[in-house]
């Protein structure tokens, strides 16, 4: 298993967000910005199964 770079707990305050976030937040944050994608709905199967990922 690869190294864990970024441990991150969740909800938490995001100041990228300006307020308390939860994990789906913070992966639609990132499709978003930095991938220029458009955000999931939080109830969608992919959002699901990436936060799943994310906190195995």
């Amino acid at each position: 298993m690869p190294p864990i770079t970024h441990p991150e707990t969740y909800p938490k305050f995001q100041k990228q967000l300006g307020k308390v976030a939860v994990l789906a937040e913070m992966i639609n944050w990132c499709i978003r910005n930095p991938l220029q994608g458009q955000p999931l709905a939080l109830d969608d199967p992919k959002m699901t199964a990436i936060q799943s990922y994310v906190v195995w």
